[in-house]
């Protein structure tokens, strides 16, 4: 087995903010979104625009296994397992830990009008909620 070694210096992650994404990446936002029942885009993920070939390529083979059902529930599941155990882990409620993942300051309000609507639900509330409090 290969040993496993940290990068030195770890890479940066350069997130385009959704309201400033345009054209086929916003479309692929959106896909992103809907096949993965979210109602926004994740850090790690708005990175991909920046590569957009790739981005097309691995949403392309992805999208039809991440829209089975199968992957919606596991991705239920694991949220939740990781909310739980978040929560056992009494976080801090920082508002400043969004800005420091990379979201912009339209995003966070965003999430937080989010964190209320009916859409959302009382699944992301939590969440939100916890990242945004001050």
């Amino acid at each position: 087995m290969l040993q496993r070694i940290r990068p030195d210096p770890i890479p940066s992650i350069n997130p385009i903010p959704e309201y400033l994404i345009e054209g086929s990446a916003a479309e692929l936002y959106d896909d992103t979104k809907h096949v993965l029942q979210v109602p926004w885009m994740g850090v790690v993920t708005m990175a991909f625009a920046h590569y957009l070939e790739f981005y097309e390529a691995f949403w392309s083979a992805s999208r039809p296994i991440m829209g089975s059902v199968e992957a919606v529930n596991a991705c239920q599941v694991l949220r939740r397992g990781i909310e739980q155990d978040v929560q056992k882990l009494n976080p801090p409620k920082r508002y400043i830990t969004l800005r420091e993942l990379g979201y912009a300051p339209r995003e966070m309000d965003n999430i937080k009008d989010r964190s209320t609507s009916p859409i959302v639900g009382q699944r992301d509330a939590g969440i939100v909620t916890r990242f945004s409090s001050a």
